[in-house]
């Protein structure tokens, strides 16, 4: 009986250490917001990026990048975050023109497709840059890890704190 409590205490013990699942942190900065996502899954991660960030000639635009998943090891306590920027996704996700815009294009749903299809392009040709400068890059410890939270550092020292969203199964 003993054995089999010792058991089922290192088992829920080892789940409470699992990086499996989708973490999350969130950061404002004067430019941006930005939330940081990881999903681990077995032995790859993905990591994507959502960020608003407002732009005065146009307003406020979320953009996502999501890089390809890399593998990595489970039990390593460093996190080697390494894309290549060329392969990244990016997808403007929402547009809130500025009261000057809105004004020009709020009887002409052509105009307002068209503008919408220019700032998504200026975006896109500014992925790579975007990817390199606003997602995780390189080598990152972990120093926490919990059930509910991820806290890595990186080589600068910056902490970035995520929250577990979805339950370990």
């Amino acid at each position: 009986m003993m054995t089999l409590v010792l058991a089922l205490m290192a088992t829920v013990a080892m789940q409470a250490q699992s990086l499996e699942g989708k973490w999350i942190a969130a950061e404002e900065t004067d430019d941006a917001n930005m939330a940081y996502i990881l999903v681990f899954e077995g032995n790859l991660m993905r990591q994507c990026g959502l960020f608003e960030t407002e732009a005065e000639e146009m307003g406020d635009v979320t953009i996502s990048i999501v890089v390809p998943a890399q593998s990595f090891t489970p039990s390593s306590k460093t996190l080697n975050f390494t894309f290549d920027a060329k392969e990244a996704e990016l997808d403007v996700q929402d547009i809130d023109f500025n009261d000057e815009l809105k004004a020009a294009i709020k009887d002409s749903p052509e105009k307002s497709e068209a503008l919408k299809k220019i700032v998504q392009a200026l975006f896109r040709e500014q992925k790579e840059e975007l990817a390199e400068n606003m997602l995780l890059k390189g080598p990152h410890t972990i120093v926490k890890l919990t059930d509910e939270q991820l806290v890595l550092h990186n080589e600068d020292g910056e902490e970035y704190v995520f929250s577990r969203s979805q339950p370990t199964e």
